[in-house]
């Protein structure tokens, strides 16, 4: 029950990026059924998938590092 994954008018999966009331609720759900931690990991993979596929990733070798420190043991 975290995935505020949407469908767009042709039926393909898309997040529309806004942190709205969806969002708020999806984590208030995490936190009390202590799934915080999948979800703050599950949004680093998400941003280290993301900075992997930006042409400039190998000019900035620190992105991946400071993305990683925001996951939770």
């Amino acid at each position: 029950g975290t995935d505020l994954q949407m469908k767009d008018k042709d039926g393909n999966a898309s997040y529309d990026g806004v942190v709205g009331s969806q969002t708020r609720g999806a984590v208030e759900r995490a936190v009390r059924e202590g799934k915080i931690k999948e979800v703050n990991n599950r949004i680093v993979e998400k941003r280290i998938q993301y900075m992997r596929s930006l042409p400039a990733h190998k000019f900035n070798p620190g992105w991946i590092p400071r993305a990683k420190s925001f996951l939770m043991q």
